[in-house]
């Protein structure tokens, strides 16, 4: 999200929250970089936007009485700027210590309407600068070396969306077989306009915004746009 970065599109984040608000079925997660800590010794700009303490204050306005909907939250690079000046981790201080997850989350969902249905998924921020589609996927791929037999990795870092189902074969030692087992990866977006610092670098621009999985008679649908 960036929030406190100027090119922060905060009305396209307001409009993704309310749709969350208004349906009694929606959760969200909070993927790293929520906040943007442009500090001195960082890349971030200074002088403009928001200062940390005045990007919590909007963080907890934005997510004020969504809480119970949040799924986890992590940190990102952007958090971390804050942590290697001062050793302060601010969104320790204003997330809910029961939904905090520092740096990856894994989380078991039992869904459908008798909870008959499992998934398991691994939420982490993501490394890596690559500028191309490909690249970040390689990037966003990374942690099937960490843990292989997880439904959904979702990530970010690069603020693409982008949507990679990843087919490896696991041995079953029940039964002797080798089994088929499905990777979905999701590069989950963000909220940063083009602008000021991409345009310097002449990165290219993404769509903002993030996806949505719809879990639904059995299966899960990912929306990128």
């Amino acid at each position: 999200m960036h929030i406190g970065n100027i090119m922060c599109d905060t009305v396209k984040l307001l409009e993704t929250v309310n749709r969350i608000r208004n349906d009694v079925n929606g959760y969200y997660i909070i993927g790293g970089d929520a906040l943007d800590i442009a500090i001195k010794d960082s890349m971030g700009d200074v002088y403009n936007g928001m200062n940390p303490g005045e990007e919590a204050k909007k963080y907890m306005q934005i997510f004020n009485g969504l809480w119970d909907r949040c799924l986890t939250v992590i940190r990102g690079n952007h958090e971390f700027r804050l942590i290697r000046s001062t050793g302060i981790d601010l969104l320790e201080f204003i997330t809910p210590p029961e939904i905090y997850s520092f740096d990856n989350a894994i989380l078991h969902i039992k869904w459908g309407n008798e909870l008959q249905y499992e998934t398991v998924m691994l939420v982490t921020h993501g490394t890596g600068g690559s500028t191309t589609p490909g690249g970040q996927m390689n990037s966003a791929i990374k942690m099937d070396k960490v843990l292989t037999n997880i439904d959904f990795v979702l990530s970010g870092h690069t603020h693409q969306l982008i949507y990679y189902p990843d087919l490896i074969f696991i041995y079953n030692p029940d039964n002797m077989c080798i089994e088929e087992h499905i990777t979905q990866h999701v590069v989950c977006g963000g909220y940063l306009r083009w602008g000021e610092y991409s345009e310097r670098k002449a990165l290219k621009p993404s769509i903002v915004g993030s996806p949505i999985l719809e879990f639904c008679n059995g299966k899960i649908y990912v929306r990128l746009v």
